[in-house]
């Protein structure tokens, strides 16, 4: 008889735990992304009023 993993409530709430901190890494990850982004536009835009 073979081990069935889907029936197994700590595999499942361990999946569930791992899905979780994988979701929030990317949220993370993109946040960074979006930092930069914004960073890099405020900076454009003080040079800009700078060297008018």
């Amino acid at each position: 008889m073979e081990y069935d993993n889907n029936n197994d409530p700590f595999r499942r709430e361990f999946n569930k735990r791992e899905t979780k901190k994988r979701t929030l890494k990317s949220w993370i990850f993109l946040g960074f992304i979006f930092m930069i982004f914004l960073v890099a536009e405020f900076v454009r835009y003080i040079m800009s009023i700078i060297y008018r």
